[in-house]
């Protein structure tokens, strides 16, 4: 998909002679625009789920919420956090956006999370307070601290995340004197991970941000109208 939005950009702002963008140019913009998409769908995700919780969608192919969902589970993954001896946490992973459940690695015990003003008072009673059968754990900027402090090795607890989507990156040979030529098989490639019915949003957002650089109002203002003509037709 990568290549066709790259493609449709550059015949857009080329039609009036509107400027050109280089491939480094192109990528960081990729970037830019998959993230802002991306983190779009948990605000719309929740407002959709408002609107159902009054009966404003239907199931089936309208059960907006559960589409939404289907999404966002594309990027659901499972790693098992790194202990630092050092700190005494766990290490959040480098790709999270939003953690989800922890578990001792055995599965069968979820590892509640609990602010710290909880902590103090579960820490208070003999009857609350963290164990091996009912842990618990909390963030801080160093990662996860979990109680009871006897969990301390990596693999000790799974931890269940909303990675980001990996950084486009579109890929080419270079020619002399010539244009770029798309590379699938180069290093570093890497596609946009979000599903193809983006694609057009990516087009729309990725002009925006060049219109922005190359100092060309109306392209920003075409793009600007698209996007909210595109967010009227999805009401």
């Amino acid at each position: 998909m990568i290549n066709e939005v790259r493609n449709t950009v550059l015949f857009i702002l080329n039609k009036d002679n509107n400027g050109y963008i280089t491939p480094s140019q192109f990528n960081l913009y990729a970037k830019q625009a998959q993230t802002e998409i991306f983190e779009g769908y948990f605000h719309d995700y929740s407002r959709a789920v408002n609107k159902r919780n009054v009966h404003g969608h239907t199931s089936g192919f309208s059960d907006i919420p559960k589409r939404l969902e289907e999404v966002i589970d594309r990027f659901t993954s499972v790693g098992f956090p790194v202990y630092s001896g050092v700190t005494g946490t766990f290490s959040i992973p480098s790709d999270a956006y939003s953690m989800g459940t922890v578990t001792l690695a055995s599965g069968l015990v979820d590892v509640d999370k609990v602010s710290q003003g909880q902590l103090a008072r579960l820490r208070s009673s003999l009857d609350t307070s963290p164990s091996v059968n009912y842990p618990v754990y909390t963030i801080n900027e160093n990662g996860l601290q979990v109680f009871p402090t006897t969990f301390s090795t990596t693999g000790d607890i799974v931890a269940n995340y909303v990675r980001y989507p990996a950084t486009p990156k579109w890929t080419y040979n270079s020619f002399s004197g010539g244009e770029p030529l798309f590379n699938q098989s180069a290093v570093g490639y890497q596609d946009f991970e979000l599903p193809s019915s983006d694609e057009m949003n990516l087009v729309i957002r990725i002009l925006q941000y060049a219109g922005v650089e190359i100092r060309e109002a109306d392209v920003v203002k075409m793009a600007t109208s698209q996007e909210v003509q595109q967010k009227m037709e999805n009401q």
